[in-house]
């Protein structure tokens, strides 16, 4: 257990390192933003908003604030809980 803390330590440190070496160690990309609205009567509205661009770093962990670019990828959407929503009631 020990060894493999140490190694995701060792994989953290040189994925940072090569990050803050890089000239173009961030990159932005569009993503689709849902809305989970909490409504008084304990039910959920979802609704559909921008296309929102947001900034992500090249590299395996995330890095200086930013998710990986890899992670966004996989990811296109962006939830954001207004009050008592939950994303995954849709």
């Amino acid at each position: 257990m020990l060894i493999l803390v140490g190694v995701v330590a060792a994989a953290w440190v040189v994925d940072a390192a090569v990050v803050r070496l890089r000239r173009d160690a961030l990159g932005s990309m569009d993503r689709q933003v849902y809305y989970a609205i909490g409504l008084k009567n304990h039910k959920t509205e979802f609704e559909r908003g921008d296309v929102e661009t947001d900034t992500c770093a090249r590299s395996l962990f995330p890095q200086m604030g930013f998710q990986p670019c890899w992670y966004m990828e996989k990811h296109p959407t962006k939830w954001v809980t207004v009050g008592a929503g939950r994303p995954e009631d849709f």
